[in-house]
């Protein structure tokens, strides 16, 4: 999802990969993302 800006739930799963190129799952609701999980 280039371009657009989704706000992050729950930010506690993504902080420790701040500036990283990860992909992450999760459930988009609108604009917000619930993270399931991070991976490198």
């Amino acid at each position: 999802m280039v371009g657009k800006v989704i706000k992050i739930a729950n930010q506690d799963k993504v902080q420790d990969h701040a500036g990283h190129k990860v992909t992450i799952t999760g459930k988009l609701d609108g604009d917000t993302l619930t993270v399931d999980n991070v991976k490198m």
